[in-house]
């Protein structure tokens, strides 16, 4: 706008020379080639400027909007209340567009930039999340009212979406006590191996979604300006103090199921023993058939078998081993009377 407005001071400047310079050239009858020259020249670039004039007027009276963008009118500074889309679309010289961007924004808050929040066992933890939003492009032209700025598209998430996600972690993380399952099981006697302490991320990402979209709509009276599309909360670090007891009663947890595992193999090795004693009760040679299986994996080994040791019950009973050809040891038994 600037330059249009120098153009035509320049235009106009150049065309009270021009003029003056023709009427010296008439009082002069004609006869001085030096003014008629000078008017030349300056009608040369009188109409110079003319055309560099009319050629911004016409370049300043077209504007592009980028892609997910939206284009905010403003005259002298106010906006007109007209939103363009992206595209090219024309304008009035004296109008100006600044470009909100409405695309969605990822902003993600981990490690050292994590959310700090006091949880409910008033000790305090840090949240490591991950928040998509973007401006609802209704909205641009109020937003750009009441957040102008150098960069309104940085002002409009530290002002507005970073401010109210602390907001919405801390209310909705408020509440959680990963303490109390602990206690519940150490006070009541209940079965340590049914309670968790960790925390339910989905569930509290959904209703951290639900406080932002709450909370952004009531600051507008009832219509949302920025549209949340997901909040993903991926880690909760507590204190020190805190998770060292949660390791503790997690350990806790190890070892309660170690001593039901215990019992349960001590169940099962009696009830096999009982089994094995009403078999051998009713048959001997149960034991006869293990002990030669035994013997057989004692040759295939290579090992060296007691002499006069017998696998069959009775004290002259005799118990002979071969080796056939392929290497596998061969039952046999003789009886001596």
């Amino acid at each position: 706008m600037g330059i249009l407005i120098l153009l035509v001071v320049l235009a106009v400047a150049g065309y009270l020379v021009w003029e003056r310079t023709r009427g010296q050239a008439k009082r002069s009858g004609g006869r001085p080639a030096a003014p008629l020259r000078t008017g030349r020249v300056i009608g040369i670039g009188l109409a110079a400027i003319v055309v560099l004039a009319v050629v911004w007027v016409v370049a300043d009276c077209v504007t592009t909007v980028g892609t997910k963008d939206v284009g905010v009118v403003t005259s002298f500074g106010k906006p007109t209340g007209r939103d363009l889309s992206n595209g090219v679309h024309l304008k009035a010289p004296w109008q100006k567009v600044t470009e909100m961007d409405a695309a969605i924004q990822p902003d993600e808050f981990a490690g050292n930039s994590c959310i700090q929040v006091r949880i409910g066992d008033s000790s305090t933890a840090c949240a490591d999340l991950t928040i998509r939003w973007h401006i609802a492009p209704d909205e641009a032209s109020t937003l750009f009212q009441n957040y102008r700025s150098n960069d309104v598209n940085q002002t409009i998430r530290d002002s507005l979406v970073v401010t109210q996600l602390k907001g919405a972690v801390n209310d909705v993380l408020g509440t959680f006590n990963p303490l109390a399952n602990v206690n519940t099981a150490a006070n009541s006697s209940q079965d340590n191996t049914q309670i968790s302490a960790a925390p339910n991320l989905d569930k509290f990402s959904q209703q951290i979604e639900d406080q932002m979209n709450q909370r952004l709509a009531s600051m507008n009276h009832g219509t949302s300006q920025i549209l949340i599309d997901s909040v993903t909360l991926s880690f909760l670090r507590l204190a020190d103090s805190t998770q060292a007891k949660i390791n503790a009663y997690q350990a806790e947890v190890g070892n309660t199921r170690i001593a039901e595992q215990r019992q349960k193999t001590a169940t099962a090795e009696a009830a096999a023993n009982q089994a094995l004693a009403a078999s051998v009760s009713h048959d001997p040679n149960v034991l006869v058939s293990k002990c030669l299986d035994t013997l057989e994996e004692i040759v295939k080994a290579g090992q060296t078998i007691p002499a006069g040791f017998s696998c069959w019950p009775g004290s002259g009973s005799n118990l002979v081993l071969g080796t056939s050809a392929s290497g596998s040891a061969d039952k046999s038994s003789s009886s001596t009377k």
